[in-house]
């Protein structure tokens, strides 16, 4: 959660995030990621990720449940990461 949102969707995007925060049925281990998207402009913003400075534990919780959505309508999806040393990995 960023405390000065720069734009609309921001802003929106950590009411989200709030929300979930001060559920009553939240826990210290939940974690949030929101994704809003308006046609031409999209937010992503997360909450309760150990390091909110490194994106990568979102990133493959996200991946992992938009490969569980296209499986479960029958599609596979297979990624593929490019590393520096130009080595591939795919998960």
């Amino acid at each position: 959660m960023v405390d000065d949102p720069p734009n609309r969707l921001g802003r929106i995007a950590n009411s989200m995030l709030m929300t979930g925060k001060l559920h009553g049925e939240h826990d210290k281990d939940d974690r949030f990621i929101v994704m809003i998207m308006n046609g031409h402009d999209g937010m992503i913003s997360t909450e309760g990720y150990e390091n909110p400075d490194h994106d990568f534990g979102a990133m493959s919780d996200l991946i992992i449940h938009v490969q569980a959505i296209f499986e479960a309508n029958g599609k596979y999806v297979q990624l593929a990461f490019l590393n520096p040393d130009g080595s591939v990995e795919t998960i």
